[in-house]
């Protein structure tokens, strides 16, 4: 595949797999046996895992707003930069529900082969999230452990 086409790929898995929370596409654009890590957590590998971290932000910020700032591409990898609006209704890193705006930004870094996504890493900034919910000093303590990726 090109560039170009890879570049589509990410954009649909950010915008309507996460953004709108579209589960339909899981089959089309996730690999079965996909990786799937989120810096200091990890979510179980295949198209489960992704199912769940999908269904956990959307009940996080029901009214999530996800906009893909840029992408990069070079052969399989696809970096892409998001921002995300919304109000943290759900249970977010352990942090109860608030009701305060948030905008987090994160990048994520996938492999794409052949149309589906073999790979991804999510890093979003969370030292930023918890400053925007108030939870920082409640918090360190697990920021404070090496990524297990």
């Amino acid at each position: 595949m090109t560039l170009e086409e890879n570049k589509r790929v990410v954009r649909r898995f950010s915008e309507e797999l996460f953004g709108t929370g579209n589960l339909q596409l899981l089959d089309e654009i996730i690999a079965p046996h996909a990786v799937h890590t989120a810096s200091t957590s990890n979510w179980e590998p295949g198209r489960e895992g992704f199912r769940k971290h999908v269904l956990w932000i959307h009940n996080a910020l029901p009214d999530i707003h996800l906009t893909v700032e840029d992408l990069i591409a070079e052969g399989e990898q696809v970096v892409a930069f998001w921002a995300i609006r919304g109000t943290h209704q759900g249970e977010f890193w352990g942090v109860q529900p608030t009701g305060r705006p948030v905008v987090i930004t994160a990048v994520i870094r996938l492999q794409v082969i052949n149309g589906q996504v073999y790979h991804c890493q999510f890093l979003p900034d969370r030292l930023g999230i918890l400053i925007q919910l108030g939870s920082l000093g409640r918090h360190t303590e697990q920021f404070a452990q090496a990524p297990t990726t």
